[in-house]
């Protein structure tokens, strides 16, 4: 059967590709009746007798009319990422001059593939999709054309350069929600559960977490043994080849240079600046760097040559004379001490301590060689109570202010007075009335202003870990009011201006990198996402690096004990990092003892020694499942980012992986397919554990155990393989395995019991302290572990109408998502399984939840997502009642709980839902991230009344707000879109206004029963009096609340 038909632009002829083959054909022949098809060698034959990879998609890049008059290019992409350039032109055998495999992207590739010509003598770009992997925009290099027609190995030149991945998740067969360790820092971190999926598939299966923020990508990076950096300086080159990064610690600092090919090089012996003492502030004056240390103000001129000439020198090598800048330097003379510094400019507040008195100092900083005094002070020093925690000099309205943090929780802002220095403004206290707490906490120890569109917001970053959002005026005078106050952890927050934006600015919070704007004058905050790194980067320090006019946005950081910069992006994504499996990963546990995530995998093989069967034969595909377990350093961190260059900044590289390998682990970081000594084996025995004939692992779950006092922690899997001794008969087994540290510090795996079953084990759950439920085929089973055999009792079994895809426990009831039934509730009693409850509807049961008492969220396989409520009484009832209904745009594979909400957020309930305290996120197959909100009927009136409005105004149609024939609400009544409350928040407050208006006019009373609805939803009505404007607050509380 034909895969494609590409018609060529010359020739009157098309090419025909089938699954084993290409054709020529030209439309004279089929026009003469005597249509030919002329063969060409594509696509090659697999080697080894491997599956034939299978042309999934063309394209031809736009070439010049002078070159496209008789060549005709094209790309054909296979669906395991090889690419193949054909090229077409009259002179040729068949039409065809060239067939070469030109490139292999790192992606499976579907019908989403494009190409971009850059001219002749440039790269062309391909553009993928990605088919149950990411995607990515490659440049592929030139194509060596070869002078005889055939396929053969693309030459190493042409391999293909990633430029920008295209984020592909998809499926998503299993996600967990995960509190991770914090990196290096116990509890700097700010606490939100993190979106740990399985996803991909063969060679792009992954476990990816999934993360909603602003992309940054890392170029390059290197060791370095500076410890303790606190601040982080960029300081220009007056060569113009790179940047100096200028570092304070404790008791000196250091220097280092940044090339533009990503290469670091250290600077310290340079020794143009003082590196002997820890650094306060510094700065770029002009071309020329400032430094200020606790005795010494230090103006220099750092070049790239400079240094360059200097190892040259030390090398006793000659070189031609270069004129050399002598350092200026201004020393505290008279007991006084530099106790904090600012530099804005040729602009310089310091404050002086000598004795018990303090001075704020502000002065002009003038470069000239001829003059040794660089400083002119400007007016009277202004006397300070104390020494300050910090000093900012900050700009609004063309006002040039410093801001002075105080050790009684104020703050204290001075105007630039260029005449008579520093006049004080006003007194801002960091405290409310409703604080509670130590003081200390609220000292202030950074400032900065955002602006934008007439708005302006002062952020202050406090030693307890909260950035204050105050609003900031200059009209008649200076005004402050507090906003908000955002609370990220215990550890003290630093901000940074963004050096490119006016309305922007990063925050450091503990190891955690956040952006705050103002778009349109709104506050808006994120989180800066290091995509493409296994770890997370712990960032200890940050800095900008200015690239204007070019518009990158070019950060560098700082980490234990890694130096990297990277660029970030301008809008919010989903970014992802992955950790490559490189087989398909079908379940996920994350096994909080260890830390560690235990992930059950699939591959295909055409060969593999574990399989029992006698009937292997070799070269067809055999699908085994194994058990992978990992173990991130999170404690500390290797290096998350790609190693470019080698490190040069006094530090070797420490050999060190991501994920620490305990002799068969699978989470590596080698490339390649996993070989069969990588599956588990019993660490004991050193037996493979799953090592039958096509065995599949279907569930996976953690139990915990006690008996004689003793408590033990196990780890239960269910699987299902062929019996190979009778006519490949399907079986299963229920393993329970022991994971611990072992003596060398490597994780071990042991098997503890077996239970064979005649069918596969399709889920399993454990019930009470030492007993297990699992249904193997047909069949729900219970075992339990005798602690004087050591095997397993039986103790119940019955028959089900399908097969158990989920078991969950709430003792004595057990629920079963079964195949006909989305719910069956069985109650266990008198050592037997009772039916009590199941589903009023045959469903195909996918996933099963309980929310509430006796209140269950169900899934099924037909994009259906139903409340089910049992009845207390069963006497009036034998079937769950379906409360709401809603149809959503992918099939729910699993739904968890946690606390995804991030600091700018509130983390209370909304009003009017019906939740925990916790989130509730749910993953379609096709990677579709959800969340659901319980609402209350009151809530649902008001928010189903706004989108029938949308469904009108947009000509969608809208359901009957009628109920049913016996009075009960229509259940599919019970779901609110909250894709059209997002839209109805992008159309905004003036349009929901007028809808409201324009049903007035037509004789109703649309606004009065609008407001009398949001009065009925307890707790909308606070600071807004207006109930569009409440609304549209609540509403954006509603569905912007929760961010991965």
């Amino acid at each position: 059967m034909p895969l494609h038909v590409i018609p060529l632009v010359m020739g009157s002829a098309f090419l025909l590709v089938t699954e084993y083959s290409t054709h020529v054909v030209k439309a004279s022949d089929i026009m003469s009746g005597n249509a030919s098809f002329a063969k060409i060698a594509f696509p090659p034959a697999p080697p080894n007798g491997q599956r034939r990879s299978l042309v999934t998609s063309w394209a031809r890049p736009l070439r010049t009319p002078q070159y496209a008059y008789d060549h005709d290019d094209m790309y054909l992409a296979m669906e395991d990422g090889d690419i193949y350039f054909l090229e077409v032109d009259t002179q040729g055998p068949n039409l065809i001059q060239l067939a070469n495999k030109a490139c292999r992207l790192d992606c499976s590739i579907g019908t989403a593939f494009a190409s971009l010509d850059f001219g002749l003598t440039k790269n062309d770009m391909l553009v993928a999709g990605g088919e149950m992997s990411s995607g990515g925009v490659y440049l592929r290099l030139e194509l060596k054309l070869l002078d005889q027609l055939k396929i053969g190995p693309h030459p190493a030149e042409t391999e293909p350069k990633l430029e920008e991945s295209v984020a592909n998740w998809s499926p998503v067969f299993d996600f967990e929600l995960v509190n991770l360790p914090a990196q290096g820092h116990a509890s700097g971190k700010v606490e939100r559960d993190r979106i740990l999926a399985c996803t991909g598939r063969g060679d792009h299966g992954a476990i990816t977490e999934l993360r909603y923020g602003i992309q940054a990508r890392i170029q390059g990076s290197a060791d370095h043994q500076m410890r303790g950096v606190r601040r982080l300086w960029v300081l220009p080159d007056c060569s113009d080849v790179g940047y100096f990064l200028f570092s304070s610690l404790p008791d000196q600092s250091n220097l280092c240079f940044l090339k533009p090919d990503g290469e670091w090089e250290d600077a310290s012996d340079l020794e143009l600046l003082d590196m002997n003492e820890t650094t306060l502030a510094a700065g770029a004056v002009g071309k020329h760097s400032a430094q200020v240390t606790p005795s010494t103000i230090n103006i220099a001129q750092l070049k790239h040559t400079s240094l360059t000439n200097h190892r040259e020198v030390g090398r006793d090598v000659e070189m031609a004379d270069e004129p050399q800048m002598s350092i200026l330097r201004r020393r505290c003379g008279g007991g006084d001490v530099i106790v904090a510094a600012a530099l804005k400019g040729n602009h310089i507040v310091v404050a002086i301590r000598n004795g018990f008195l303090v001075r704020l100092t502000l002065a002009t900083i003038v470069v000239d060689e001829n003059i040794e005094d660089f400083l002119s002070p400007i007016g009277i020093p202004t006397s300070l109570a104390e020494e300050p925690t910090f000093i900012s000099v900050l700009e609004i309205n063309g006002r040039i202010l410093a801001a002075v943090g105080t050790r009684q929780a104020t703050i204290q802002l001075f105007l630039f007075d260029f005449s008579n220095g520093l006049v004080p403004l006003l007194e801002k206290s960091m405290m409310s009335d409703s604080c509670q707490g130590e003081q200390d906490l609220f000292i202030c120890e950074c400032a900065v202003i955002i602006r934008a569109s007439g708005a302006a917001r002062m952020l202050c970053g406090l030693r307890g870990g909260t950035v204050l959002v105050m609003d900031i005026q200059w009209q008649r005078g200076l005004s402050l009011e507090r906003i908000d106050g955002i609370k990220f952890g215990p550890t003290p927050v630093q901000i940074y201006p963004d050096v490119s934006r006016s309305d922007s600015a990063f925050i450091l919070a503990g190891p955690e990198l956040f952006r705050f704007d103002l778009p349109s004058g709104n506050f808006r905050a994120s989180q800066v996402v290091f995509e493409e790194s296994e770890v997370e980067p712990s960032l200890v320090a940050f800095a900008q690096i200015d690239t204007s006019p070019d518009p990158e946005n070019i950060v560098v950081g700082v980490t234990k004990d890694q130096i990297f910069f990277a660029d970030v992006g301008e809008s919010e994504k989903v970014c992802v990092r992955r950790l490559r499996l490189y087989e398909t990963p079908r379940r996920l546990l994350f096994y909080k003892p260890l830390n560690i995530l235990i992930v059950a995998c699939s591959r295909t093989a055409s060969d593999d020694p574990r399989v029992e069967s006698e009937k292997h034969v070799p070269g067809k595909r055999k699908s085994f499942l194994h058990l992978g377990i990992g173990l991130h350093d999170f404690i500390d961190p290797p290096p998350p980012y790609p190693p470019r260059q080698k490190p040069i900044i006094k530090c070797p590289r420490r050999p060190r992986c991501c994920v620490k390998e305990f002799g068969v682990s699978l989470l590596t970081k080698n490339r390649g397919q996993s070989k069969a000594d990588n599956d588990i084996r019993d660490s004991s025995k050193k037996d493979i554990i799953f090592g039958k004939a096509n065995e599949q692992i279907y569930c996976l779950t953690e139990w915990s155990m006690e008996t004689e006092g003793k408590f033990y922690r196990y780890i239960v899997v269910g699987t299902g393989y062929i019996n190979v001794t009778a006519s490949s008969h399907l079986k299963g087994r229920v393993l329970v395995l022991s994971v611990i540290l072992g003596p060398s510090g490597g994780v071990e795996v042991r098997r503890r019991y077996q239970i064979p079953c005649e069918a596969p084990v399709y889920s399993l759950a454990p019930y009470s302290n030492s007993s297990l439920v699992y249904c193997s085929g047909h069949s729900i089973n219970m075992r339990t572990l005798n602690a004087q055999t050591k095997k397993f009792d039986v103790v119940a079994e019955k028959r089900l109408r399908s097969p158990a895809v989920q078991i969950t426990v709430a003792e004595p009831w057990i629920h079963l998502s079964c195949g006909e039934d989305s719910m069956l509730i069985l109650k266990f009693e008198d050592d037997k399984f009772n039916e009590l409850f199941s589903d009023e509807v045959a469903r195909n049961g996918f996933h099963h939840f309980q929310l509430l008492q006796g209140f269950f969220l169900a899934t099924d396989k037909e994009l259906g997502v139903v409340g089910l409520w049992q009845p207390p009484d069963r006497r009036n009832v034998e079937s769950l009642v379906t409360v709401v209904e809603a149809e959503l745009t992918s099939s729910v594979s699993r739904i968890r709980q946690g606390n995804l909400r991030p600091p700018w957020h509130m983390k209370r309930a909304p009003p009017g839902t019906r939740t925990s305290g916790k989130d509730l996120i749910a993953s379609g197959i096709d990677g579709s991230m959800f969340h659901l909100t319980l609402l209350e009927e009151d809530s649902l009136h008001l928010l189903r009344y706004i989108q029938d409005l949308y469904r009108t105004k947009a000509g969608i149609g809208r359901h009957s707000p009628q109920g049913t024939d016996n009075g009960l609400r229509d259940p599919r009544m019970g779901h609110v879109d909250g894709d059209i409350l997002v839209a109805v928040l992008k159309l905004g407050n003036e349009w929901l206004r007028e809808m409201l208006m324009k049903l007035d006019e037509t004789g109703g009373s649309a606004l009065a029963g609008f407001t009398e609805l949001v009065g009925r939803v307890q707790g909308i009505f606070q600071q807004e009096s207006d109930p569009v404007d409440a609304v549209m607050k609540y509403m954006n509380e509603l569905v912007h609340g929760v961010v991965l």
